[in-house]
This record gives structure tokens, C-alpha cells and sequence, in this order.
């Protein structure tokens, strides 16, 4: 049997699938008032409600680049905080 070279045979081409997201403050801007009525419904305080969403967005920035749908880890996180603050109040 003979032995074949394969040096100069390219590689398959492999579809690439390349994430372009939107900048964060985008995101912010654009769902900010919606996670604060969220956020309202359930802590019943205008104050509380934003700082929860501030706080789910702060961990959201540190995590921005790695996390794949950052509106769901959003709202996941104002959900999150919330029940936080009604544990709280008990």
C-alpha cells in the first residue's frame, strides 16, 4: 500500500456562526422602564423596584460578554430580586 500526502488539501469550510450584539447601554435604555413595572407589580415600591432592576443589570455587566441571551438573564435576575425583597419583608 502506498501512503498519501494530504498537506496542501484545505479544510472542510465550516459554517461560522458570529454573534452581534447590541451595546449594553442599548439594552438598557431600551428595557429599563419595562423590568421596573415588572419589578412593581410584585414589590409594590417604585424605589425597591428600581433597585432591584439596577442591581440585575450591574450583574448583568460583569457577565455581559459571556452570558448568551442577556434579556432573559435580566428579567431572570429582577424575578430573582424581587422574590428577594418579598422574603425580606416577612
Amino acid at each position: 500500500m502506498s501512503e498519501v500526502s494530504v498537506t496542501n488539501v484545505p479544510a472542510p469550510m465550516v459554517p461560522v456562526e458570529v454573534l452581534v450584539r447590541e451595546p449594553f447601554d442599548v439594552l438598557y435604555h431600551r428595557e429599563f422602564a419595562g423590568l421596573v413595572r415588572l419589578a412593581m407589580v410584585l414589590v409594590d415600591s417604585q424605589e425597591q423596584a428600581e433597585e432591584v432592576v439596577q442591581d440585575a443589570f450591574a450583574a448583568l455587566y460583569l457577565k455581559y460578554r459571556l452570558v448568551s441571551t442577556p434579556l432573559a438573564y435580566v428579567r431572570a435576575s429582577v424575578l430573582n430580586g424581587s422574590r428577594k425583597v418579598l422574603r425580606r419583608r416577612r
